[in-house]
């Protein structure tokens, strides 16, 4: 069976010449990973409606998402569950675990459809960035892009409730 799924931002698995690339929005040029590393990554399938992992719970993996959709929920389980972010083939999720041993999850993460996945345990990590630089240095650049996106929302957000205040106090 050959995986093949290639998105800005991706990641693929192509089982002929034994590799993973992965992209990301500052390169579109692929890391080719050696089969040493390819070993530690275990597919996984999930059906719609599993869940991953809840909020609280020790963020230990990386999930590569092949095909499918992970829904990132917030409050689950309750009236104000919602779904806050939702997360498709070529994205990752569980980058903090690679960098931030011991971290905990915020948010569920649920399949929103039928989903594969590859999944490298931190236990892993470690060796796999000595052997793979490369895949460090993008690691770091979608972590580096998703600080950006919260930094920026939470300014937006400061910023339109100052408005509000200055409204209210003219």
């Amino acid at each position: 069976d050959v995986y093949k799924r290639q998105i800005v931002y991706c990641a693929y698995i192509d089982t002929r010449c034994k590799g993973i690339a992965m992209s990301t929005f500052r390169s579109t040029e692929p890391v080719q990973l050696g089969a040493e590393t390819l070993a530690t990554l275990q597919p996984m399938s999930f059906a719609a409606g599993t869940l991953l992992f809840s909020p609280g719970e020790l963020d230990d993996k990386l999930y590569i998402i092949l095909s499918g959709e992970i829904a990132l929920i917030a409050d689950p389980g309750t009236a104000h569950e919602r779904v806050v972010a939702m997360r498709v083939a070529g994205d990752q999720i569980g980058e903090r675990s690679v960098f931030e041993q011991g971290s905990i999850h915020g948010r569920a993460g649920r399949g929103f459809v039928d989903t594969e996945m590859l999944i490298l345990d931190c236990d892993d990590t470690d060796a796999v960035l000595r052997r793979e630089p490369l895949l460090a240095y993008r690691l770091i650049a979608i972590a580096s892009g998703f600080l950006h996106m919260a930094h920026e929302h939470a300014r937006h957000v400061l910023e339109k409730k100052n408005r509000e205040l200055a409204a209210a106090y003219a």
